[in-house]
Parts: structure tokens; sequence; C-alpha cells
């Protein structure tokens, strides 16, 4: 099981020159063999997600985010397996305005699309205009923020923003800011079947929407050249097919997803590694704050020491998720674990004395209508909140009514405020506290999703946030150090689980680096062969 801990990160590029060093004293060398049963050059990647577009201008999550990660690269970029950002295409970290407006880049110089087009700002600005222009998916993180970009000279592009926001560098690594070229993209419409990609370690060969999608070493990529030549992303139906090609050695990595049961299961197969981190993905119980009698906080605080986190992570999910105490999630800069520092993991006690201090007794429970979506988040939800609703029972003082909805009912009931208390998940958009704290708690977006709270207080220090630079600084750690722990307080919604990422690979498969966004760095992985005599490997 995945504990909370505290990871110490190295630099992705002094690890894979010490790896080489040692390597080569111990007579291993990277080599691009095929795995089990798979092609010679060629690594391939078992997956159940499925491609809605592979236009930068229309996607940003999921597998075509993960893919256009590979195959693109936006100015600023990640280090693969952490949230750190560095430069990408461009030369260095921005200059910043003084009033936290302009951002200012200067690119690299020689660098080309895939098609020939060379990278210069004219580009960069056309890419982003075209993004706003064309209101795709993931365009908001555009439109929210850019007022407008101009085009300094040629490889000098700025961004003015509408209003501050420090988190800015974290949007321009996102994929609606990759760069395309406007010489492969239509200007003014979507093409969600394009292999055009950007600038990227990897360039797009083919793809088989629903089958398959294959990737190639681009050898003029600016960065690192990957150990692997060739790249086959080979969706299946179900789970269990994939677990079948798996164990039969047909694909040599399983990611995103197995159920549960088949991780608890293949962690007794010798031939197949693990590699974990915590995921992007979050569950939490969310309350109508305007509705009696959950507009009271030591209502809403009690039911949230009276769930027992632990229990749904490892009985319900096998642990596949892990015990979640702030929305600031693990592995996003700022993490705290506010709800379990004040209130430990559980506390049915205190959950007993809060409910008796307003009135209700195992003789007037509360009667508590506890919402879910159907289907939405998986097979196992009617498990997991059934699970939470006994828990609250738990107490002898509350009363649960489990009512469920399909998705699109479910939608529609959060800005009309119908559900007193509901389930919700969330994938973050860009890796900062304010994307898990400002949809829920400021007062002029919360609406939308159901919570109507409304707090003075919570509302400067979330303000307070996106003003305040540098993005990493100690000004703004004590921000959301305070927003957390107001949250704790306050509970307009109660974090409860998070995803593990789990990626399982035949036993020759290294450099599996799992990012907090979800996304799997295809450039850093490798095989090695060791070629001393004594020591053969097949």
């Amino acid at each position: 099981m995945l504990k909370r801990s505290m990871v110490l990160l190295v630099p992705v590029g002094l690890a894979t020159a010490l790896l080489a060093g040692l390597f080569v004293l111990l007579g291993v060398k990277p080599v691009e063999a095929g795995g089990v049963n798979t092609p010679p050059g060629v690594l391939i990647i078992g997956t159940t997600r499925l491609i809605a577009s592979l236009d930068p201008a229309d996607s940003g999550f999921g597998l075509e985010g993960e893919i256009l990660y590979n195959a693109g690269s936006g100015l600023l970029t990640f280090i693969p397996g952490s949230s750190e950002l560095v430069p990408g295409l461009a030369a260095g970290m921005p200059q910043v305005s003084p009033d936290g407006l302009v951002y200012t880049f200067t690119l690299r110089q020689g660098l080309q699309f895939p098609d020939g087009t060379p990278l210069d700002a004219i580009a960069v600005k056309w890419s982003i205009d075209r993004v706003a222009t064309l209101g795709g998916g993931a365009s908001f993180l555009v439109t929210d923020h850019v007022s407008q970009t101009i085009v300094v000279d040629s490889s000098t592009i700025q961004f003015v923003l509408k209003q501050p926001a420090a988190f800015f560098p974290q949007l321009v690594a996102n994929i609606p800011y990759y760069p395309v070229s406007p010489n492969c993209f239509p200007p003014f419409q979507l093409d969600p079947d394009s292999t055009c990609g950007g600038i990227g370690p990897y360039t797009i060969v083919s793809w088989e929407q629903g089958v398959s999608i294959e990737l190639a070493a681009n050898p003029s990529f600016y960065g690192r050249h990957p150990h692997i030549s060739s790249i086959l992303v080979q969706q299946f139906g179900t789970s269990l097919e994939m677990r079948q090609a798996l164990e039969e050695g047909e694909i040599d990595l399983a990611w995103n997803a197995l159920d549960p049961q088949d991780y608890q299961e293949l962690r007794s197969n010798p031939a197949l590694n693990f590699v974990e981190a915590p995921g992007p993905h979050i569950r939490y119980l969310c309350f109508n704050t305007t509705t009696p009698p959950y507009d009271n906080p030591d209502i809403r605080v009690a039911l949230a020491v009276a769930v027992d986190r632990e229990a749904a992570a490892q009985g319900v999910f096998s642990d596949t998720r892990t015990a979640l105490y702030s929305m600031v999630s693990d592995g996003i800069w700022s993490h705290q674990e506010t709800f379990f520092d004040l209130y430990g993991s559980r506390d049915l006690e205190l959950a007993r004395t809060l409910l008796a201090q307003e009135g209700y007794s195992e003789t007037n429970k509360l009667a508590v209508d506890f919402w879910y979506p159907l289907d939405h988040y998986g097979a196992l939800e009617p498990v997991f909140v059934a699970g939470l609703a006994a828990n609250l029972e738990e107490t002898g003082m509350i009363s649960v009514t489990l009512i469920s909805a399909e998705w699109s009912e479910y939608v529609d009931n959060l800005s009309m405020g119908v559900m007193p208390v509901f389930m919700l998940g969330w994938w973050p958009d860009y890796l900062d506290p304010d994307n898990m704290t400002w949809p829920f708690a400021y007062s002029s977006s919360s609406d939308s999703m159901g919570i109507f709270y409304n707090n003075l207080i919570m509302d400067g220090l979330l303000e307070a946030g996106r003003e305040t630079t540098p993005i990493w600084g100690p000004d703004r750690e004590a921000i959301y150090a305070d927003i957390q722990f107001l949250w704790g307080l306050e509970a307009p919604t109660v974090p409860l689980l998070q995803e593990v990422s789990i990626a399982v690979t035949q036993d020759d498969v290294h450099g599996v680096l799992l990012s907090p966004s979800g996304m799997l760095a295809y450039f850093t992985m490798y095989r090695y062969e060791v070629y001393l005599p004594f020591l053969v490997r097949n």
C-alpha cells in the first residue's frame, strides 16, 4: 500500500548520467531488443482509454493529452515524474512584469515542426490564438486567463493576462499552449484526427481510432533522445483483455487501467514489476452549504470525521486509492494533511459530540439525502458510497438515504442546488493548489459546483494565492497553508481518496516515471541487457 511519505527527487539528467556510468562499470548496456513477444525496437503500451482528439486546441487530458505530451512540448515543460517546471521550447524561464500581467518568453533557436515549418513567435501566437478562437475542450485554460498574445520579434512572444495569475507558468506547460505548425493544422476548424503533433521527443506515425497509435523517435528533437525508437500504444476494450496480453507477454506495459482486483492478483507474478505514484484524480464529499443543516460548519465537520477513508481505500479499492486529507492532493506543491492533523483518520466520538450539540440523538437522527452518480466513476461507485453511508450511520445519530442519478441529470442538479450531500471527483487542470481550491470555495465559482460556499476570508486568501509571486515562494506557500487549515475548519467539501497511478511492466522495462499530472513519459523508458559472461539474460 502506498503510504504518505517524503520523496527525494533527483534531477533526471543527473540520474541518467549516474546510471549510465554505473551500467558501463557493470557491463550493462541499453538495448532496443523487444520484450517477451514484442518486436525489436518497439515498446508496446496497453491501455483501456480512448482518444477523442489529437488536436491540441481540443484536448489536454486523458490519453490524448499523454500522446501530445510525448509528441509535442510547451514553452515550459515538466521534469518527467515531477511537477517541477523547466524550459521547453523556450530558451529560459519567462520574464514577468511588476504587475504580474505580462509574461515574456524567448524561444530556442533553430527548431522546426515535423513538417519543416520553423518555430518562431508568429507560430506560437497563431497556435494560442487558434485555441482561443476555436473554443475546444480545454480552451478555457487560455481564454480564462490570456487577454492577448504579442509578437515582440521573431524569437520573443508575450502573453498579456486578464488578471494576475501566479500559476500561469503551470498553464504554459499544458497541452492547449503547445505550439503547432500553421502549415499542418487548419486555422478555422478543429482537426481531431490530426497526426501533426508538435515539437516533441516523438512524432506520430499512424493512428487507428480505438485500435492503436504508433510513435517514432524524433531525430531532430532539441532535448535528450528517447532510448526506444518506436512506441505502440495498443487500446483494449476491457481490462481483462489487457491483463491477458500482459501475462502472455504481448505488451510491455499495462497502463490505465486494470481493475483493482487485477492489480492485487498480479503482484504475485515474479515476471512483472509495479511502478506506483500518487495519481491526479481525487474523490470528495460535497455539501450544499446553503441548505440547512449543512449551512452549519459543525454538521459538515461531523460528517467529515465520521467517514473511514482507510477502509474504503483498502477494502473497496484494494489499495489502488489512498486516504486523502486535503483538497490539495499529494504530489501538488503545498499539500498538507490538514484533516488528519485536525481530526485524525477518523473520530466517531467527535462526530457524535458535534451532532449532539446541534440537537441530534439516537432518537432524533440527522436524515441525510446522499446523492451519487451512476456509472461515471466506475462500477465500484455503489459499493464505495454504501460504505460511506454505513460509516455515517455508525454514529447512531445519522440516517442515510442513498439517491443515484445518471450523469447528465447529476450535472444539471449541481447548479440548481438540488443535492444537499453528494459525491464528486476532480482531475486537476493544472498542477497548482489554485486549481484544487478556487473552483470549490471561491464564492463566484462554487455555485456551479453545487456547493454555494461564500466566505469572505476564504475569498481573500484565494485571491492572494493568485496574486502573490513567485509561484513557489514562501509567501504563497503560507497562503495555501492557511487555505487548507480554514478548509479543515469549514469543510465545504471533504477530501476522501486519491488514486494511485500504477504501471505494470515486464521485468526488462525500466525508466518508468509517473507524473502527478497522470502523464506517462514514453521517452524516459528503456531496456537493459547484461553481457557479463557469468550473468546472461535472455
